[in-house]
């Protein structure tokens, strides 16, 4: 019994218990399919999307003004990004998704080429 325990002690971080790779996968790629379309000559947009160890989804987001990346530094905030992004009304969304499969959600904005700011949601932050 003990070799089975310190077993899935040793394994269990290799696997990611509670986390659904499947959805994460999908919540990364259904990011890369918008970026396809994106301006880079808009004031702000996401540059990147990726899944990170297979424990997060990191969205990279680029400011290309710099009155708007003031601004944005001093007001931008965890909780701002969690109250836009969460959708009580319905199953889907990033809030939702996050929680329902124990997805960790990283936002880090960059400013020539420089992280201005970055956020780490964990999935219980959503309170759904």
């Amino acid at each position: 019994m003990r070799k089975l325990l310190f077993t899935l002690l040793l394994i269990s971080p290799l696997v990611g218990i509670g986390q659904d790779i499947e959805a994460l996968n999908d919540m990364v790629n259904g990011g890369k399919s918008l970026i396809k379309s994106v301006n880079r000559e808009n004031d702000v947009y996401m540059k990147n999307v990726y899944n990170e160890d297979n424990k997060a989804i990191v969205y990279e987001i680029n400011i290309n003004n710099k009155t708007i990346a003031d601004i944005f530094k001093t007001r931008q905030s965890k909780e701002n990004l969690i109250s836009g992004n969460k959708n009580k009304d319905e199953n889907d969304g990033i809030g939702r998704m996050a929680f329902k499969h124990n997805i960790i959600v990283k936002y880090v904005y960059y400013f020539e080429d420089s992280v201005l700011k970055s956020f780490t949601i964990f999935p219980q932050d959503w309170g759904y």
